[in-house]
């Protein structure tokens, strides 16, 4: 019982977790001027300009959406689950990866989304 209250638990968390952040994450990775669901979201992305460049994400609706977030939820939560046997010992270790995965994975994903779309900001780099 122990085991599956740690699954639902490990699994329920990054998606509260991720859900709140996408569009603050979205901000950071294209610079397209999204900002915090109480602040008007995605408001001032430059997805309601008339001209290009679109943000990645926005400008493809519900997938733009829904298929970042799945595959970030599912990097992070592999991450957290497969790294726990190898860090067993080290409990501060293992946070430490988990934590470092909440910042690599949607970056490499933003990432392939910015060259894919060919969206010519990334970080706060000019591609």
């Amino acid at each position: 019982m122990r085991k599956q209250a740690l699954v639902v638990g490990g699994s329920i968390l990054p998606a509260l977790l991720l859900q709140p952040l996408l569009l603050p994450l979205c901000s950071a990775l294209f610079q397209c001027g999204c900002t915090w669901q109480h602040h008007g979201a995605d408001e001032f992305c430059n997805v309601r300009l008339p001209k290009p460049p679109h943000c990645p994400w926005c400008d493809h609706g519900w997938w733009g959406w829904h298929v970042p977030w799945a595959f970030m939820l599912a990097a992070t939560t592999s991450t957290m689950f497969f790294s726990r046997r190898h860090w067993r010992g080290q409990p501060f270790a293992w946070l430490l990866l988990c934590l470092l995965s909440w910042e690599i994975w949607p970056m490499a994903f933003g990432g392939v989304c910015a060259w894919w779309w060919r969206y010519p900001y990334f970080l706060s780099w000019r591609l």
